[in-house]
């Protein structure tokens, strides 16, 4: 039994989409982070652990994303295409990526 079906189509959609709003968040943290370090100034320690957090997170998608790019080279497809949503997106992509026969 493939582990995508057994998450129903309505699952997997909400999980994709809170996966994007949480990799723009982390994203949108990391900047943030980057900019503090630039201006000399400290982020607030309750941001602390919640940035390493999102930095394990966006590292995980990266390899992810970094995976479905030469899987996608490998099939003669848009590898952009496929890098992108698979970081966006997460595992639950990359495993449709290689449940897709095509």
């Amino acid at each position: 039994m493939k582990i995508t079906s057994l998450l129903t189509t309505n699952k997997k959609i909400i999980i994709k989409k809170l996966s994007i709003f949480l990799m723009i968040a982390a994203l949108i943290l990391q900047l943030i982070n980057f900019y503090l370090v630039l201006s000399h100034q400290e982020m607030p320690w309750f941001w602390v652990g919640i940035i390493e957090i999102a930095s394990v997170a966006l590292f995980i998608h990266l390899l992810e994303g970094i995976v479905a790019f030469f899987w996608a080279l490998s099939k003669r497809k848009n590898p952009f295409k496929y890098g992108l949503y698979s970081f966006f997106t997460g595992t639950i992509s990359l495993l449709e990526l290689f449940d897709n026969k095509s």
